[in-house]
């Protein structure tokens, strides 16, 4: 199960578990998180060196357009983006896809016709937009990749 700041995304076991049975369990472990006195939303661990932006007004700009246009869009299907870099030198805004849009076989297609034109749009210093994954958990089986990402949230 995936929390965000304003969705909640969970994932079957398998096609044949109909969604009205897993409703009652879902309910319950979202009630027992917010009874456990856990924060519901845990920030990403900043690495030991915070990241270095060629220009900070830009980068705070290209995640405002993010925050208001593009994480709405992709949390519909439980997925989400994050500015990882923003290289002023080039104009090249370094996108890290999440949720199950980190394992999607159209993320790529998301990435280039979606969300790199809603951030041109927005921040016209930007000239293209590039995936950037996490560093050692890159897996090429987008399904690899999608069935890590949910091990890791099931722990």
């Amino acid at each position: 199960m995936l929390i965000g700041r304003d969705f909640v995304t969970a994932v079957r076991a398998s096609p044949d578990l109909p969604w009205s049975s897993l409703k009652p369990q879902l309910l319950m472990a979202v009630a027992d998180l917010m009874l456990s006195g856990e924060p519901l939303i845990v920030e990403q661990a900043e690495a030991a060196e915070p990241p270095k932006f060629g220009d900070d007004e830009i980068a705070t700009h290209i995640r405002e357009v993010i925050d208001r246009f593009v994480r709405p869009t992709l949390a519909r299907d439980g997925g989400e983006a994050t500015l990882t870099r923003y290289d002023a030198a080039t104009g090249t805004a370094h996108i890290r896809m999440g949720g199950a849009c980190g394992g999607c076989p159209s993320g790529k297609t998301t990435l280039e016709h979606g969300i790199e034109k809603t951030i041109m749009k927005y921040v016209p210093e930007v000239a293209s937009v590039v995936a950037s994954e996490p560093e050692g958990q890159f897996l090429k089986d987008p399904k690899a990749r999608f069935r890590a990402w949910i091990a890791a949230r099931t722990r």
